[in-house]
């Protein structure tokens, strides 16, 4: 079963009515999904691994050979160019009804994982900080670099990230339609894995850069979050995924 169709089928498990937008000469989004209280265009697009990194790591298996993944999650350029052409279409599409606007990323094969969190990542221009005045708090830090939904925040109201059966639905605060989407059917459906930023930064789990500071500037910026939450012990952490695998022959019995 295709990507497409596991997406349709499980929205359709929570209810909803999908519609499958008919191609055209001008790039469309996929699905118009609806039911009683909200209406949603969706665009879906899928991440696999590249004909060069499946080669190289089916000849590294082949050889008997321990093949080593370490994946930094940070904003990815490749994964940026992804999701504009999803912001291009739904920016095309012209619905006679009021809609919120989303693109399903969904990440497969053996790097689905760290893909996820990379998608995650470029959207929010994400990173990991560390407080270590007070203990070592750590959490994730939205907007430390510059990200896909401040420049798309015109048309993407969210994204759902997915790798498997795990998915995450990620609000955009910076979206002028965030509340109705935070309020929105989808959001009640997807609520253990909704990634809402505000929310998080309240409950002291999160760390938001919301000022005019310049995102290429990493000292500009974490003396903007040291000013902001009044610690100097603020400091950035790169995590990575790190991952192993090994391809071990099945023997037969002989008779």
């Amino acid at each position: 079963m295709s990507v497409e169709k596991v997406i349709e089928e499980i929205l359709k498990a929570y209810g909803y009515q999908v519609e499958k937008i008919p191609t055209s000469e001008v790039k469309t989004p996929d699905f118009l999904v609806f039911d009683s209280t909200s209406a949603y265009l969706l665009e879906v697009k899928t991440k696999l691994p590249s004909r060069e990194q499946i080669r190289e790591r089916k000849e590294i298996l082949h050889a008997g050979e321990f093949y080593q993944l370490n994946e930094p999650i940070i904003p990815n350029k490749r994964l940026t160019e992804i999701i504009k052409k999803a912001e291009r279409q739904l920016r095309e599409y012209k619905s006679q009804t009021e809609v919120l606007r989303l693109v399903w990323l969904a990440a497969t094969d053996y790097l689905e994982e760290a893909r996820m969190d990379q998608f995650e990542a470029t959207l929010y221009g994400s990173t990991c900080v560390v407080d270590w005045s007070t203990r070592g708090r750590a959490g994730t830090c939205y907007f430390f670099y510059n990200s896909d939904f401040f420049r798309f925040r015109d048309v993407l109201d969210a994204a759902i990230v997915s790798a498997g059966s795990k998915y995450r639905l990620l609000l955009n605060p910076l979206s002028k339609s965030y509340e109705r989407m935070k309020n929105s059917s989808l959001a009640c459906h997807l609520h253990d894995g909704v990634v809402d930023p505000i929310a998080i930064e309240a409950q002291g789990k999160a760390f938001i850069v919301d000022g005019d500071v310049d995102r290429n500037n990493e000292a500009e910026v974490l003396a903007f979050l040291q000013t902001k939450y009044e610690s100097a012990g603020i400091r950035k952490i790169t995590m990575n995924l790190l991952s192993g695998t090994l391809a071990i022959r099945k023997e037969t019995d002989e008779t």
